[in-house]
């Protein structure tokens, strides 16, 4: 639709249109004139004219850019320079729509690396940049502009890294002019800032880890923009000792289980007789893992405690000795005090320090059942190559006695053949006897 004067004329654009019927058509209006120069289409009257309305079925106004009126000379000119850009043709035939030639070859975005060749489309392009999260970007063609776009999925004022390899793509799609950036043609975000204590901050993302606070263990997630004349936010830091209690008491819990699967194959009751029975490297595997537990160890500050100080030992206190005692149990509430008054020392009895991260009960386990799965020395690999030992001798008897069992009957059958023989002669020379008697 335009509107001259107020008065509404419609504007049949057929499948095959091209600008210049099109430009025909809008003349055809009385003090209308068109004009294409430099890639854009203007529209301009002698009258104040209107283009489009909400019945219309066409999205010709937009596609042309026609969407700034200029009063003063009462026309419309295209706010960009109109493109045939088409996202289903290969970009290096040569009806692409580039506006010069492309060259096949590599670029960059982001981290990741593209190849243009003869079959790449303007569409297959978007479709692999967007699928690589290595490129940072989300990318689309904007067919109002004839020009792709890249939004980083990175928040802060990061420049998108854009390089020109063999390929000439990113100079044609205005990105960079020999191998440099172009000027203006990226608009960056903003950093967050943000005080602590009055200590300014400054964080190229919402979520803000300890490296940039200092807040050991803290990650605070900027949700809002705060003017000057908001109240300060006060942030109460407690740790989750339920956390730590639960992941605690799952490590017992998979160690008695670990032990009791033991105890059951290593078993030599008559009764319940486990396949393992007499096992003996497995059984002190066993003991061995149970031991680290329980055994003192000295602590950085050089008092020597063990485990049953924080409420994990073989029972309760007062236990009789014919009670069973191969599980590990827990003192929930002596346990949960220990987190909770002294986190730092429960750390340091079960992984270590920071400085000293071989130490503590868990990783002497760690290192005991490690070295039980070695590939070469452990105990699986030494069980299964003692056992592969012993079969293979086993076969060897087997088969010497089976050859011994071989020659032996080869030896009855030549015995028997032999014997056979000399029944048959025995019977000939009967046979041949005359027993009559004469008178």
């Amino acid at each position: 639709s335009i509107y001259v004067d107020n008065q509404k004329y419609d504007i049949d654009i057929e499948k095959r249109e091209t600008l210049g019927s099109i430009k025909d058509k809008l003349e055809d209006r009385e003090g209308v004139n068109v004009s294409i120069s430099d890639g854009k289409f203007s529209i301009t009257a002698d009258k104040q004219i209107k283009l489009g309305s909400n019945a219309d079925t066409s999205n010709f106004t937009t596609l042309m850019g026609l969407t700034t009126y200029t009063p003063e000379t009462n026309s419309y000119t295209s706010s960009h320079t109109l493109t045939e850009l088409k996202d289903n043709v290969k970009l290096l035939s040569q009806d692409s729509g580039l506006s010069q030639e492309l060259t096949a070859g590599t670029f960059s975005i982001g981290s990741a690396e593209f190849t243009i060749d003869e079959n790449t489309t303007l569409k297959s392009l978007i479709n692999a940049i967007n699928k690589n999260t290595d490129a940072g970007v989300k990318a689309s063609f904007d067919y109002s502009t004839g020009k792709i776009s890249l939004i980083s999925t990175t928040t802060g004022s990061l420049n998108i890294n854009i390089e020109a390899g063999t390929s000439n793509i990113t100079d044609i799609l205005g990105f960079t002019e020999d191998g440099k950036l172009i000027d203006e043609t990226q608009k960056t975000g903003q950093n967050a800032k943000f005080t602590i204590n009055g200590t300014e901050m400054t964080s190229f993302s919402n979520t803000v880890t300890s490296e940039v606070t200092g807040l050991t263990g803290v990650t605070l997630n900027l949700n809002a923009p705060m003017s000057e004349n908001d109240a300060d936010t006060t942030i109460s830091i407690k740790q989750d000792s339920d956390k730590i209690y639960n992941m605690i008491t799952q490590v017992i819990k998979d160690l008695n289980s670990a032990i009791s699967q033991v105890d059951a194959n290593t078993a030599t009751d008559a009764e319940s007789k486990g396949a393992l029975a007499y096992e003996t490297q497995l059984t002190n595997l066993r003991n061995s893992i149970r031991t680290t537990v329980l055994q003192g160890q000295t602590l950085s500050d050089g008092s020597f405690v063990s485990l049953t100080s924080i409420g994990i030992s073989t029972g309760a206190a007062g236990m009789t000795v014919d009670e069973e005692t191969n599980q590990l149990v827990i003192d929930e509430k002596k346990l949960r005090e220990a987190i909770e008054n002294d986190p730092q020392k429960v750390k340091e009895m079960l992984i270590g320090t920071s400085s000293n991260d071989d130490k503590g009960a868990f990783n002497s386990i760690l290192k005991t059942v490690s070295s039980s799965l070695d590939s070469t020395y452990g105990y699986f690999t030494s069980k299964t190559n003692a056992i592969n030992s012993e079969i293979s001798t086993i076969d060897k008897k087997i088969e010497t006695k089976t050859n011994q069992a071989e020659t032996y009957r080869s030896q009855l059958e030549r015995q028997f053949k032999a014997m056979d023989t000399a029944i048959a002669k025995l019977q000939q020379q009967y046979n041949g006897i005359d027993f009559s008697s004469s008178s």
